[in-house]
């Protein structure tokens, strides 16, 4: 099954057990481009917390159309796993 996760910049620092947790057991994950930002170590989350706090993201939410891209994604899926 190909699960969506849609999630609060609080659980961040969950999001890769719980990935795998989903991947191990048969699921392809797909996770917004924040996360997979993180993951990949590209950022951190103090940093994207420091933008949130500036201004930034918003900016850059808009620039880049991150939530259409995403909502294009979360058409293809079976299922989506809110952690808020």
């Amino acid at each position: 099954m190909k699960i969506a996760i849609c999630l609060s910049l609080d659980f961040t620092n969950q999001i890769s057990d719980i990935k795998n947790q989903l991947t191990q057991i048969g699921h392809e994950v797909v996770l917004p481009m924040t996360a997979r930002m993180i993951l990949r170590g590209e950022v951190t989350l103090e940093q994207i917390i420091k933008e949130k706090e500036n201004g930034i993201i918003p900016e850059r939410m808009i620039k880049q159309d991150v939530i259409k891209h995403y909502y294009e994604k979360i058409k293809e899926v079976d299922a989506i796993l809110v952690l808020n």
